[in-house]
């Protein structure tokens, strides 16, 4: 009978890893206890096979630290102090980027992203944070679509110089609804080969219900930084919690993949007053 029940196991995990290859059989799992459907999963997972483009060397001495899922309303994500503004993005000033990948340009008043392909779409460069933020700091960046089927948003915040420090969060929104995010710790050499050393989410689903967001209005993503410690935030509603080695904030970058347009209305960080 506990041979049965280990090789019926088996044979489940083994058709798993074969249904959906580019998912680990624990995060299929946990995409169908979350509600997805096997065609979302089968999407996540092809998508997640042909990778981002990051050359990846993991570094097993850091300590991955527990997800904190905070599912509660807040009423803006603030310091206790308060906030004041310390960098707002002059759009106006943000380079265009054509390539056949699609289109990044400032128009009506912000900054739009149109991917024409599935491959990333962007500025073309970072754009300097000015002056650079040494501590804490809320960095909300407000966005709305234009069209969209399916849609991967990328930021990143980053320290300068030839080697340095950056995080990056990704977040996806599917045909259906549904959405998924992911956070890296990357290390860049020589000012362009990133290399991940620690993956705090991947195609993690959204814990909380996304139904009835309109992404055609205006939206946030917020990350906040207290001390070692950061927390990426979908309209106030924290998605999660992770820490990372303080570093200053010198630069980020913005990105798009799947034939969509996004229209980024304002982007601004905070710091405590």
């Amino acid at each position: 009978m506990k041979y049965g029940i280990v090789l019926g196991v088996i044979i489940y995990l083994l058709s798993i890893v074969n249904a959906f290859a580019g998912c680990t059989p624990a995060q299929v799992e946990k995409m169908l206890n979350a509600g997805f459907t096997k065609s979302e999963i089968q999407s996540i997972c092809d998508q997640q096979a042909s990778g981002q483009n990051h050359e990846e060397k993991p570094t097993p001495s850091h300590t991955v630290a527990p997800f904190n899922f905070t599912m509660i309303p807040l009423q803006g994500v603030n310091f206790k102090g308060g906030s004041k503004v310390a960098f707002n993005a002059d759009f106006a000033s943000w380079p265009q980027n054509t390539t056949k990948s699609g289109i990044a340009r400032a128009e009506g008043g912000g900054y739009g992203l149109e991917a024409k392909t599935n491959t990333w779409i962007g500025p073309g460069q970072y754009i300097p944070i000015r002056p650079e933020i040494r501590g804490d700091f809320i960095m909300d960046l407000t966005f709305r679509f234009v069209h969209r089927t399916d849609a991967s948003l990328s930021i990143s915040l980053s320290d300068a110089g030839s080697n340095y420090s950056q995080v990056e969060f990704f977040f996806d929104i599917w045909k259906s609804g549904r959405c998924t995010y992911s956070i890296y710790e990357n290390w860049v050499k020589n000012d362009f080969y990133v290399n991940v050393r620690r993956k705090f989410a991947d195609r993690m689903p959204v814990k909380f219900s996304t139904d009835k967001i309109d992404w055609a209005r205006k939206n946030t993503l917020t990350i906040k930084r207290e001390g070692k410690q950061m927390r990426f935030y979908l309209n106030n509603m924290a998605l999660d919690t992770f820490y990372v080695p303080l570093f200053p904030l010198k630069k980020m970058s913005l990105g798009l993949a799947f034939k969509s347009k996004v229209l980024f209305t304002a982007v601004r960080a905070r710091i405590p007053k």
